[in-house]
């Protein structure tokens, strides 16, 4: 799990931790600074195998012919809890004002579905989240939460959930039954419909997110 930090130049700022897929890091850096005036510091965290680390159960993968999806999310959370996360705060020298997670696709499954595992992190980001993963919807509807994010934030694009795989089809339903869930429980939440299918502008809804995160205490 390799991990690249962007300090902030003020002591004690919120720590922005991003699960990445590839280096992106400065991209997505310049495009939060280019939203939001308010100081963070950025933990990049590389994921090299999403389907493997990043689900919570084991699944079949909706991609033909690939290899089912592992089910190791309970592993990566533990090193990212409890090893690159302090030792990004130990570089930093101070504590972090709060942590925000935010995760794109199976990234985004996996960042709300820590928020039934840990209160590790007090801000989530959901961007194009994989909500569609067999069982989660209802996991999710029935679990009762680690703690209580102070904000939660989730994104689809319009046309994600226009597809003829019956599972991914139920990814925008889900993602409104589970918003209106922590919503409910007094958690500020907002869910927002961007251009496109899955995979377009994920950088720059990855920003929106992190933006929106960041700001109104």
């Amino acid at each position: 799990m390799e991990s690249r930090l962007y300090p902030s130049p003020e002591s004690g700022a919120p720590l922005l931790v991003l699960l990445t897929h590839e280096e992106e890091g400065e991209r997505v850096l310049a495009a939060v600074r280019g939203r939001t005036r308010e100081p963070f510091s950025l933990l990049c965290v590389g994921v090299e195998h999403w389907g493997d680390d990043l689900t919570p159960w084991p699944s079949e993968s909706i991609h033909r012919g690939s290899p089912p999806y592992a089910g190791g999310a309970e592993a990566f959370l533990e090193k990212l809890v409890e090893e690159v996360v302090p030792a990004a705060e130990r570089e930093l020298g101070s504590e972090s004002a709060y942590r925000a997670l935010v995760g794109y696709s199976l990234a985004g499954l996996f960042a709300l579905w820590t928020a039934y595992r840990t209160e590790a992190f007090s801000r989530i980001g959901s961007v194009s989240g994989s909500l569609w993963y067999e069982g989660f919807a209802d996991y999710a509807l029935r679990e009762t939460p680690a703690g209580n994010p102070g904000k939660i934030y989730f994104s689809l694009g319009e046309r994600e959930s226009r597809t003829r795989h019956p599972l991914v089809r139920t990814v925008e339903e889900n993602t409104i039954l589970i918003e209106r869930f922590w919503a409910e429980r007094g958690c500020r939440t907002v869910f927002e419909r961007n251009r496109g299918g899955h995979f377009y502008e994920s950088e720059e809804r990855t920003a929106r997110a992190a933006a929106w995160l960041l700001e109104n205490g």
